[in-house]
């Protein structure tokens, strides 16, 4: 691990770039990853206020206090969904509602998380400088895109959950393997690098996506690596999912350190915690399982405001850290797209908000 020293010295870099961006207090970005809206509401999801009147999913957040969202944008995906087309027309809707938007470059056709990076298929067979490039003007190409189409985005992730790197194998992340870190740190700055080239009426703030939500050792190994090859980032977001990623209590005790530790702000980029036990969901038994459960936090309506009250408390004791995203809270099951995750989300199963839904934006 890098000396703390040297950690700081690389980090005091970001701080002129931080001025430069339009913070406005610790709750900047509160809302969710509702990249699932378009595939849902193709397949007949429906949404609905208090009242039972069906409404438009990003009113819904904007009256309920969200302040942004997040989508993912996959490169090639074969059923069509997250790509750039989707991703433009849905980031109007969002804007057009008095959202902020935040985009997730997952640099993949499909999901990218820590056990799977598969670079796009028609980037497999680049060389490194070339998929160096590829990234780079892949970025540019996108974001200049949503500014062109007035929806800049507030924040742009450089990869999603990449504690193991992304694009593998070539941007593969071996512990112990310093070459692994140069070209994951290449890979990083050429997104990092296209973000600031794009020009935008209003700043647009680089994001470090990891999954260390209440790992300090690996987190701060992890960002340690990365800036002493050279990368600088406004905002390091960690997910945080209490059954993979331990108790609230060391999610606290991350954050604190963290904050102390660097001058990036810190984002909760993705969080969700169950409304109900559903036994016997096929695919969902993880999310199922009573002794994953935080103690004091039932698996009930009520169980999933109170983590929520909980993560919000946390996030506005710790200086830096900028806001949460709910993660997928709008997955209802639907006749096309059954699922076991139905249970996590932030609407029953008739398409009503829960309570916790409400607790997000407040």
């Amino acid at each position: 691990m890098i000396g703390l020293s040297l950690a700081l010295l690389i980090s005091s870099g970001r701080i002129a770039r931080q001025q430069n961006l339009a913070w406005s207090g610790p709750r900047q970005w509160i809302g969710g990853d509702v990249s699932e809206i378009p595939e849902e509401e193709a397949d007949g999801a429906k949404y609905f206020n208090l009242k039972g009147v069906a409404t438009d999913p990003f009113k819904l957040m904007k009256q309920a206090g969200w302040t942004a969202v997040r989508f993912r944008v996959w490169v090639n995906p074969p059923d069509g969904y997250c790509d750039e087309v989707h991703t433009l027309a849905v980031a109007k809707r969002a804007a057009a509602a008095g959202l902020k938007v935040l985009v997730d470059f997952h640099y993949s056709d499909g999901w990218a998380d820590p056990n799977r990076q598969i670079t796009p298929a028609k980037w497999a067979n680049l060389t490194f400088p070339a998929l160096v490039k590829k990234v780079h003007d892949y970025t540019f190409h996108v974001v200049s895109d949503l500014v062109n189409q007035g929806t800049p985005p507030a924040g742009v992730q450089i990869g999603n959950e990449i504690t193991v790197g992304f694009c593998w194998p070539k941007g593969r992340l071996v512990y112990g393997d310093p070459s692994s870190w140069t070209r994951l740190g290449k890979l990083v700055k050429a997104g990092i690098s296209a973000v600031h080239e794009v020009k935008s009426p209003t700043s647009i703030a680089t994001i470090i996506h990891i999954d260390r939500g209440g790992d300090n050792i690996g987190a701060r190994d992890f960002v340690d690596h990365l800036t002493a090859e050279g990368v600088r980032f406004d905002v390091l977001g960690l997910s945080y999912y209490p059954w993979w990623h331990g108790h609230i209590d060391a999610l606290k005790q991350n954050l604190d350190d963290l904050s102390k530790r660097y001058s990036f702000k810190i984002l909760i980029a993705e969080t969700a915690y169950p409304w109900e036990i559903t036994p016997n969901v096929s695919g969902s038994e993880l999310f199922n399982d009573p002794t994953k459960l935080e103690i004091g936090y039932p698996a009930s309506p009520e169980g999933q405001k109170q983590f929520l009250n909980t993560i919000e408390a946390i996030t506005r004791s710790v200086p830096n850290t900028v806001g949460i995203l709910y993660w997928a809270p709008c997955w209802i099951k639907t006749p096309g797209h059954p699922h076991g995750y139905d249970n996590l989300c932030l609407f029953d199963r008739n398409g009503s908000p829960l309570p916790g839904f409400f607790k997000i934006g407040k």
